[in-house]
């Protein structure tokens, strides 16, 4: 798992040194969206920015929308080593693919499941202030409902989350009454 934290998604050389993620990562301007009246706020923010939020605990949910290749994991990657440094702040990485079921049940199990590949140890993960960081949730086979039940049950858990995916036309849809309690960003 560290191999692929590190993993800058290309092939990069320098000098004969394999260059990781930290090596080039440049941090993106991100739009800050406003759900409840499907409008850009106007405001762009470097990531840097968000990413400061998202360690200081002012937000507790967070979607970063983005198109495929804009950045979307590197970020996540960024958000999960800096957490993993706080102290009792537990970073757990789900790929939206790994999604198979939506009970608070299974999600406590798929969380447990991650947390064991991530970390090769078990620890009562209630003891510890959770980040879930869910990439790429587009690519998550449930149905419409099942990923808006699934959205909701992550949610009741007193988790901080960072969601990304790529369809911003099915955000309203899938966060519902959660509209008011979720930063959305658009990488741009």
């Amino acid at each position: 798992f560290y191999d692929f934290l590190n993993d800058s998604g290309a092939n990069f050389t320098h000098r004969s040194k394999t260059l990781t993620l930290d090596d080039i990562y440049v941090a993106p301007f991100m739009e800050q969206f406003s759900l409840s009246d499907d409008e850009e706020k106007g405001s762009s923010f470097k990531s840097e920015e968000i990413l400061k939020r998202i360690i200081n605990k002012e937000v507790t949910h967070t979607i970063i929308l983005g198109e495929e290749n804009s950045g979307k994991t590197s970020f996540c990657k960024k958000i999960y080593k800096s957490t993993l440094s706080l102290n009792n702040t537990v970073p757990v990485f789900i790929k939206g693919r790994d999604i198979k079921k939506v009970t608070e049940e299974d999600i406590t199990k798929l969380i447990n499941k991650e947390f064991r590949k991530q970390y090769k140890i078990d620890v009562d993960l209630t003891t510890k202030d959770l980040v879930i960081i869910i990439d790429d949730f587009n690519n998550c086979k449930l149905p419409q409902k099942s990923k808006k039940n699934f959205i909701f049950n992550l949610y009741k858990n007193n988790f901080q989350t960072v969601i990304t995916w790529d369809e911003y036309f099915t955000l309203g849809e899938l966060l519902e009454s959660q509209v008011t309690t979720v930063d959305v960003y658009e990488i741009l």
